[in-house]
Formats: C-alpha cells, structure tokens, sequence
C-alpha cells in the first residue's frame, strides 16, 4: 500500500483522490483474502503500482469529457440513417433504453458519471454499434461503478431495423415503439421493460433479471431464466411462446399465441386470458395453471409434472 501511495503521488493526484483510492484498494484486498487469495497471489491480482498509478492517471487526464451526475440526458452524436440497421450493444452496468427518433436521426444520447471517450459508438454499414469500456485487473474492480452511463438510443420510424443484439450484466433496458425483425437480450441481472412495439424473432437468456412485456406483437418469444419473472400482457405472439424457468416465475395475460411450450422446475407460471393453440407443460414443483373464459379448444400436447400442479381451467365450468 505504501509502494501504491508513491506511486500516485508521482503522479499528482490530489491527496482526497489518493486517500480514496487507497481505500477501496484495501477493501478489494480484504475481499481476494476473504474468498481464499494467498498473500503471493495478490501482487498478481491486482498488478504492479506504479502501473496503477500511471493509468489512474491517464483517466484523470479525460476529466474534460466525464460529466457529472445529471438527470437530464446530452446528445452524444447523430447519425442520418439508412434504410436499414442493424443495432449491436455490449455494456455492463448502463441502462439503456429505445425510443423513436423525433427529428429523423439516429441519436445516441447520454447522462451519468462515466467517461464518455472510453465508449466504442460506431455506425458503419448500416451497423450502429455501442461499446462499454474494457475492464481488466485492478482497474476493473476500481472503475466498476465510478465509469457508468446511462443511454437513449433514438432510432427514426422509418429506418427498418432487421435485428438488435443487446448484451449487458447489471444495467437495465427499456424498449418503447421499436419496430424490428429480430431481438435478442443477454443479461445477468438487469430487468427489461418492452411496450408498444413488433419485435419480430424475440429471444431473453439470463439468471436474476425481470422481463415485463406490455402490448407488443412478436414472430416468437423465448425466454429463458434462472430467477428472474416474466410478465406478459396484451401481447401477440404469432408462432411460438416458450418459457424456461429454474424458481422464476411467470404470468401471462390476455395474450393469444401459436404453440406454446412451458418448462419449469421450481417456479410458478400461470395465464389468465391466455389462449394458445397448442400447449406444453412441464413442471417439477412448481405450479403450472391456465384460468380463461372461454373454451377454445386448446390442444394440449404434454402434461407432467413430479409434486407440482399441471392444469387448465375454464371459469365457471362445471
């Protein structure tokens, strides 16, 4: 630790950042013992100091482009769009959220704390890329929730997207009057919110996320999740609905779908209103139930399930 404080004050931080750096040094120190890190193995884990020093440093030196916490967002840049786009987003800990562009540009607009020139945002080929920066070694564990932005993306109606690829940890996403072919979301934590939109081929994998779908058409939707819930409302789903869950749990209502195939250990998954043509249902413990009004003559292709409850219900019928 002495070795780091020399090292930093070669590099003229002031003493308040010197002192606060140190601190969560120490703290991410503790943790590696904590979790089993020998002593040996820590120079190795988080690095020589003078090379700390010299990239803290170098953030430092782009404090002309970190903004301070604001609510209100700042255009970052503007592209004119094409006739078509494709939409391609890996990040970490931002939340990001899709809107309709209001003056005929796809606008990438930002708030937050983070460093906006450590960003990738590209549009080349009909390809609007955004990129979070790399995170490695002690700066990773450092910067982790010092170097985060929040974004809009406004894409205009009509640009025609034929796919959008969003990969994220921790950040959230919402999704208002998108219209695209093909979406697909990768997360480990963050929770979704999609309204008003036609998503075309609709894929979520995660563990912990939510994902709450209101008055949305899709080709298909396929969501598979350790914890997280789903919620679908007012929703079409033209050809499949299928729902993987280990003790999230789902529910599903006035929604109307192909066939639809639900799989679930430990988790709940219940419609109200929900009329697909053809049904799957497997469950281990958890319960699976379909309560509607009327009777439409769902098929049901499977039913099983080992302690858990497999059912479908008119109301009223007796």
């Amino acid at each position: 630790m002495n070795d780091l404080r020399e090292e930093l004050k070669k590099q003229k931080l002031t003493a308040q950042e010197i002192e606060d750096i140190l601190k969560d040094h120490e703290e991410m120190i503790q943790t590696a013992i904590d979790e089993g890190l020998q002593e040996e193995e820590l120079a190795n884990k988080f690095g020589d100091p003078s090379k700390i020093a010299a990239e803290l440093a170098e953030l430092g030196g782009q404090e002309e482009t970190k903004k301070g916490a604001s609510d209100a967002y700042e255009t970052w840049k503007s592209f004119d769009g094409e006739d078509t786009l494709d939409v391609r987003v890996e990040v970490v800990d931002e939340d990001i959220h899709y809107k309709p562009s209001e003056n005929g540009k796809i606008n990438v607009l930002y708030r937050g704390e983070g460093t906006l020139g450590q960003y990738e945002l590209s549009y080349e080929n009909k390809v609007l890329r955004l990129k979070a920066p790399k995170r490695s070694g002690f700066l990773s564990f450092l910067s982790r929730n010092k170097n985060t932005l929040d974004f809009i993306i406004e894409i205009p109606e009509n640009v025609k997207i034929t796919s959008v690829y969003q990969k994220s940890v921790n950040g959230d996403i919402r999704v208002d009057q998108m219209k695209t072919a093909s979406f697909e979301l990768s997360t480990v934590n963050g929770d979704a919110l999609i309204t008003k939109s036609s998503l075309g081929h609709t894929k979520w994998n995660g563990v912990n996320g939510d994902l709450n779908v209101t008055d949305v058409k899709m080709k298909s939707l396929k969501f598979s999740l350790v914890n997280g819930d789903l919620s679908v409302s007012r929703c079409e789903v033209e050809e499949s609905l299928n729902v993987h869950t280990v003790s999230g749990d789902a529910k599903i209502t006035d929604t109307t779908c192909g066939e639809c195939g639900f799989h679930s250990v430990s988790g709940d998954i219940t419609g109200e209103e929900f009329y697909p043509k053809k049904v799957s249902l497997k469950s281990v413990s958890g319960d699976i139930l379909i309560k509607n009004k009327e009777d439409r003559g769902i098929e049901v292709a499977r039913k099983k399930s080992v302690s858990g409850t497999v059912d479908i219900r008119i109301k009223n019928q007796t």
